[in-house]
C-alpha cells in the first residue's frame, strides 16, 4: 500500500473534525473502511496491511468500530464537501474509477458542481502556498499549538493543493 493512502485512510479517524479537509458522515465513514477492507482482502497476509489496520483500531474507535462490521465497498461517485480555510467551502463531484492496467489502484478525480465552487477553486489556483497555508496555520495557532501531527498535515494539503 502507498504510503499517501495509507496517510490519508488514518488522518481522517485521527484529526480533529475541525481541522479535517472533508466533512464526513456516517455512511462516509463506513462506505470508506469498506474500500479499505476491500483492499486489505486482496493483501491479505501483508504485515504492512496488518500493522496499519491494528494502528488504525488502536487509534480510533470509530475505526475499530467499523472494521469490525466487515462491510466490504467498491468506489462509487457522490458529491462531498470539501472544507478550505483559504477559500471556504467547496461542493465537489467525486467520480472514482478502478485503473485496471494498475492491480488494486483507482483514481478519485474531483470536480466542481457549480460555477461558485468553480470561482473557489480559481481563486485557491491563484494563491501562493504561503496564502494558501496561512488560514491553516493560524487555526493551529489558536486551536492546536501543542498539537504535533500538524506539520505532517499541511505538508500533505499543501501537495494536494499544488496539484490543484
Amino acid at each position: 500500500m502507498a504510503r499517501s493512502g495509507k496517510y490519508r485512510a488514518g488522518s481522517l479517524f485521527s484529526t480533529p473534525e475541525c481541522c479535517n479537509t472533508y466533512h464526513h458522515n456516517w455512511d462516509d465513514l463506513r462506505r470508506m473502511v469498506g474500500y479499505l477492507r476491500g483492499s486489505y482482502a486482496k493483501n491479505l497476509g501483508d504485515p504492512g496491511w496488518q500493522d496499519f489496520i491494528s494502528e488504525l483500531c488502536a487509534e480510533s474507535e470509530a475505526f475499530a468500530s467499523l472494521w469490525a462490521r466487515n462491510d466490504v465497498a467498491v468506489p462509487a461517485s457522490r458529491t462531498k464537501q470539501i472544507r478550505n480555510l483559504a477559500v471556504g467551502e467547496l461542493e465537489m463531484f467525486l467520480t472514482s474509477l478502478s485503473l485496471l492496467a494498475l492491480p488494486h489502484a483507482w483514481m478519485q478525480i474531483y470536480t466542481p458542481v457549480d460555477e461558485v465552487a468553480w470561482g473557489k477553486l480559481r481563486e485557491l489556483s491563484a494563491m501562493s502556498e504561503e496564502q494558501r497555508q496561512r488560514p491553516w496555520v493560524e487555526h493551529r495557532e489558536k486551536y492546536h499549538a501543542a498539537a504535533g501531527w500538524w506539520e505532517a498535515l499541511c505538508a500533505v494539503v499543501g501537495r494536494i493543493v499544488s496539484r490543484s
